[in-house]
């Protein structure tokens, strides 16, 4: 799957992290985690796309089948920054953790763990839907 690609430097992001909470629940239906790569489908522009996400050293690499207008591609850049936090800035939280003896530990342990988020309205209620049948 490469027709267009999207490459974000992120510091202080850890996808593994990530992709461990997002696997958590084998009968998630807004994604799919196989490996070490995630598959979503988004709507770009109202058109569905299905990405797919991966990553190497301190690149997040976002790879489609489709053809991306540029707004649409643009779309995807702050899609991907929404989704996985990434204009957080964790430093101060990372700083006034530190000389704490119980969260010290969890925040080295979890670091670059971002809050992953919903895309949008939708995805929330069909998320909670299929969730509950």
């Amino acid at each position: 799957m490469r027709k267009n690609q999207l490459i974000l430097t992120v510091e202080d992001f850890s996808f593994s992290e990530c992709l461990r909470y997002l696997g958590r629940n084998e009968e998630e239906c807004t994604h799919l985690v196989e490996k070490e790569t995630l598959y979503k489908l988004v709507d770009l522009e109202h058109k569905p796309v299905l990405l797919q996400i991966s990553a190497r050293d301190h690149q997040l690499l976002v790879q489609t089948d489709v053809d991306l207008s540029l707004d649409q591609f643009v779309e995807l850049k702050n899609f991907i920054n929404r989704y996985f936090d990434l204009n957080r800035d964790l430093m101060p939280f990372y700083a006034q953790m530190h000389d704490d003896p119980i969260v010290a530990p969890l925040a080295e342990r979890f670091r670059g763990l971002r809050l992953v988020r919903m895309s949008d309205f939708f995805e929330a209620v069909m998320a909670r839907g299929y969730n509950t049948r």
